[in-house]
């Protein structure tokens, strides 16, 4: 698969999406995504509070490219699953909102190893339960910054299914690949995979993804 701007799809490629435009319509229709983009806002605007981009703190979803004949990784309620090809490049068309594409620096270094290895990693992902205590502990964590940052009160301590958690996730998988094959490359994003300190975010502001592909319209 190609992007609109002729660049290559690689294994582990990030895709950000925005969710609904935070307007007086979109509260009034839809008020649950409305507050979930909000909270989910204002807990990235607090982990990235140096930030000068607001729009690098707007994403609400990421998933994980994997190949042409799986699609994309999108842990999702009610099960991670994943997003065929054809529904991928309907999320990369501009009529259908804001998405970005990031990639990790070192993508191109990945020997086969370790695109096994990280495409081995999102199938058992797939089908795992979408772990809603997760967001409920964030946004309470929000609201009243007073709850300690690493407590747990409505996480059942199932870590790895929220979507950018399983992203970052696939993306380790391949890098401690490449540590039993001799390239020795550095984690994406570090490796704690609490939704606290793995928000879509994260892969906008981490200085190893790059900007493959913007459509913000």
């Amino acid at each position: 698969m190609n992007y609109p701007n002729s660049q290559p799809a690689l294994p582990g490629d990030i895709i950000n999406t925005y969710g609904i435009p935070l307007t007086l319509k979109n509260l009034v229709s839809h008020p649950n995504d409305y507050f979930f983009k909000v909270m989910l806002y204002r807990a990235q605007r607090r982990e990235f509070k140096h930030t000068k981009r607001r729009s690098s703190l707007m994403a609400t979803h990421s998933r994980c490219f994997i190949d042409d004949d799986r699609g994309a990784l999108s842990v999702t309620r009610p099960r991670a699953e994943y997003d065929p090809l054809y529904r991928v490049k309907s999320l990369l068309s501009p009529d259908s909102g804001p998405v970005t594409v990031w990639r990790y620096e070192y993508a191109d270094q990945w020997s086969a190893e370790d695109i096994v290895a990280l495409t081995a990693c999102a199938d058992g992902l797939v089908d795992t339960e979408y772990d809603e205590g997760q967001l409920v502990d964030d946004a309470l964590k929000t609201l009243f910054p007073w709850i300690p940052k690493h407590s747990r009160i409505f996480d059942g301590g199932k870590e790895n299914v929220v979507c950018s958690v399983g992203a970052r996730l696939c993306l380790n998988a391949a890098v401690e690949s490449s540590w039993e094959h001799g390239t020795n490359l550095p984690y994406a994003i570090g490796t704690e995979n609490a939704i606290a300190t793995t928000s879509p975010a994260r892969f906008e502001n981490s200085p190893r993804m790059k900007l493959v592909y913007e459509c913000r319209n």
